[in-house]
Order: structure tokens, then C-alpha cells, then sequence
């Protein structure tokens, strides 16, 4: 009777631990899933926000994006809003100016903020390279609209090399189906943490193992 007992003992644990490792498996491919894209985006560890490259929504629309995000091929991500866009700045050092004109928070040759966003070209991409007086910019959608909310400012990062200036600019307003060839969308996503259930099958793997060995023994 006790080695019945126990051979039942000894081949639900099997089973069990059958099941243990196709959720690892599973949990596994799901997880390599979601990081497949993970050059595609840079992760701020100070706003806790993943911040899609800007090259990878370029001349699209308001409206082309947003419905990307409805339909799924971008789901979990959003619009990022000209506050996210600025403490992003402010996290790699950016400071802002009094002396910047209208629309312009961060300008001049200032050490730290052309440091800053240079940085940040470099983490979101470039999307208008090389074009007239300025080396590098980088220009992508915001969710802040203007007061009738048909159109959507543009939050624009620029760098000249040559003289040393830098600048940001949230003036610039464009249409929800209006795109252009240099301009992306700056979207983003709560950055994800690790699901308690991977540690949880880890755990009751390592029981199980246990529990199977200690059937033996009594074997």
C-alpha cells in the first residue's frame, strides 16, 4: 500500500514537473517576444519610461501611430506629453534658461543642457540630419495639442556643432494626418518590471524536484 501511495506520489510529480517546465518554456518565449525590439527603444531609468526610437514611427501621422497603437503593433505604447519630453531632458542633465525666447526652455551654449541633448539625440535618433545650419535634430510628435486640439506640437531637439549651440522648441504644430519625412512621434510605455509568476514557477520547480527526489528515497 505505501508503495502504491507512493508510485501515485512519484508520477503526479512527474506530471506536475512536465507542466512546470512547458510554463518555463513559455514564459521564456513570451519574455524573448518582448525584447526583440529592445535596440528599437531607450529605457530611462529616472522617468520610468521606455522611449521608442524616433526613426521607427518617422514620416507618420498623428493618426497613423495612434492607430498602430489601437490595433495592436504598438500596443502598450502612447504619446509621450511635452512635461515627459522635458523631465527627460532634465534627467541627462539638461537646464533651463531664462534668457531662451518664446517656446524655448533649454538654449544656448550651456554646458550642461547641450551636453543633454546631445545625448538624447543620440538615445531617440536623428530624423533630420545634416540640414542647413544645423549637424543634427531630432523632431517627433508630442500628445499636447493646441487650444482647438486639432493640432499637435512638435517637441524639436538641435545641435550645432560648429558653434556650439543647442536648443529645444515646442512651437512647431502639425495636423493629426499631417506628416512629414523628418518628423517621428516621441512615444513611450511604462517601463515593465519582472512578472512575479516566472518566480513563482521557478519556486514550485525547485519543490517539485524536491519532492520527487524524497519519493525515491522512500522507493
Amino acid at each position: 500500500m505505501i508503495y502504491h501511495e507512493s508510485q501515485g506520489i512519484y508520477l503526479l510529480m512527474k506530471y506536475f514537473k512536465i507542466l512546470i517546465i512547458y510554463s518555463l518554456i513559455t514564459t521564456s518565449i513570451n519574455s524573448y517576444a518582448n525584447l526583440i525590439d529592445i535596440n528599437n527603444f531607450y529605457n530611462s531609468e529616472v522617468t520610468n519610461l521606455d522611449w521608442l526610437m524616433l526613426t521607427e514611427t518617422q514620416n507618420m501621422s498623428y493618426n497613423e501611430v495612434t492607430y498602430k497603437i489601437e490595433t495592436g503593433e504598438l500596443k502598450g505604447w502612447r504619446y509621450a506629453t511635452g512635461y515627459e519630453f522635458e523631465n527627460l531632458l532634465t534627467s541627462l542633465g539638461g537646464r533651463p534658461r531664462a534668457t531662451c525666447t518664446t517656446e524655448i526652455n533649454y538654449c544656448g551654449p550651456n554646458p550642461a543642457s547641450r551636453s543633454a541633448i546631445i545625448s538624447m539625440l543620440d538615445k531617440i535618433g536623428i530624423t533630420n540630419p545634416s540640414q542647413f545650419s544645423v549637424d543634427q535634430e531630432s523632431l517627433g510628435l508630442i500628445s499636447d495639442t493646441n487650444s482647438s486640439g486639432l493640432y499637435h506640437h512638435v517637441a524639436q531637439l538641435s545641435y550645432n556643432s560648429y558653434s556650439g549651440y543647442a536648443w529645444t522648441h515646442l512651437g512647431i504644430q502639425k495636423l493629426k494626418s499631417e506628416k512629414q519625412s523628418t518628423i517621428g512621434s516621441f512615444i513611450v510605455k511604462e517601463t515593465s518590471v519582472p512578472e512575479p509568476s516566472t518566480l513563482s514557477i521557478l519556486i514550485l520547480a525547485l519543490v517539485s524536484l524536491s519532492l520527487m527526489k524524497h519519493t525515491k528515497v522512500t522507493k
